[in-house]
């Protein structure tokens, strides 16, 4: 259930960072109660999110919907492109040393300052890899395996477009093609559909303390 506050509260905003927000996720805690305790924070992030963050959605790292779409996408378990080895997914993170800087996810195109096409600032021309000194895009239009493709979103219809140099067809199908499994994902942990019943042993009385 305390996974589910989590995630609920990441997607729909309820948790802030802030002394406020924290004040009152304490006023929520009982000392004799730790269902009780649950339930009560449960009731802080029950309302349920309408729009789902998206592949296609401008990406910047300092937000949480960007952090959340990196999730996502590693939960594809993204692979090397030269080497096929899973990526680990610790050691592309661990190089952002702060807020300010650069995101793990790299541009497949690189995006110019000042520069306003949408798709290029979206997640979707985002990927967990390691640099390559070629560029992403290069590198990604010399792969046929499908398995290394599909581990970053990639779609045999997407690579393609990316074969024909068509850019912002590559991007929307990449969006497409991980819309429904960014879903997936995060229903996985918010189960909103779900009824946040307590549980069994919380419901048995104990003859002692009667």
């Amino acid at each position: 259930m305390l996974a589910r506050w989590i995630w609920r509260g990441a997607l729909n905003g309820a948790h802030q960072g802030d002394t406020v927000s924290t004040r009152k996720v304490l006023a929520r805690i009982l000392a004799d109660s730790e269902e009780g305790s649950v339930d009560g924070m449960l009731e802080m992030v029950k309302e349920e999110l309408l729009l789902v963050p998206d592949l296609a959605d401008r990406f910047n790292f300092r937000f949480a919907a960007s952090k959340l779409l990196a999730l996502a996408v590693l939960s594809l378990e993204p692979r090397n492109l030269l080497t096929g080895d899973r990526l680990a997914a610790g050691q592309l993170i661990h190089r952002v040393t702060s807020v300010h800087a650069s995101s793990p996810l790299l541009p497949v195109f690189p995006v110019h300052r000042g520069e306003n096409d949408h798709y290029l600032q979206s997640a979707a021309n985002r990927i967990f890899h390691p640099p390559h000194p070629g560029g992403l895009r290069r590198l990604l239009t010399g792969i046929t395996d499908s398995r290394l493709l599909l581990s970053h979103g990639i779609s045999e219809e997407a690579r393609q477009s990316l074969d024909d140099g068509d850019r912002v067809a590559f991007l929307k199908l990449r969006a497409e093609w991980m819309r429904p499994r960014v879903l997936t994902f995060f229903n996985r942990y918010v189960r909103w559909d779900e009824p946040d019943r307590p549980s069994i042993a919380s419901l048995i009385v104990n003859d002692e303390a009667a």
